[in-house]
């Protein structure tokens, strides 16, 4: 990436930011299922089916959410390891010329 112009260090700050995003986004739509259940608790007979299958699509759309914070944290750690790997490089270099 660094010959295209991008620094590691700038994309895993993008890559935070990115995580950031997608863990409220997760954190939200947990949020929105637990209000659609309490709504539901308030409900008896038919409509109990119809909110239970409202509330199986909210948990759905909550583990993608789930899988997408997962995917971004696992995109930071794999930029973090390659800034590592590159500053141990840079200070086995320092040692070789000091």
């Amino acid at each position: 990436m660094k010959k295209l112009g991008k620094e590691k260090r700038d994309i895993l700050v993008n890559r935070i930011l990115d995580g950031k995003k997608a863990q409220q986004k997760a954190a939200d739509q947990f949020k929105t299922a637990l209000e659609a259940f309490q709504e539901v608790t308030k409900f008896d007979g038919g409509e109990l089916e119809k909110s239970q299958k409202k509330l199986s699509k909210e948990l759905d759309h909550a583990e993608d959410r789930a899988k997408k914070v997962h995917d971004e944290i696992e995109s930071i750690d794999h930029v973090a390891r390659d800034l590592f790997k590159e500053w141990e490089g840079e200070i086995g270099q320092m040692t070789m010329a000091g």
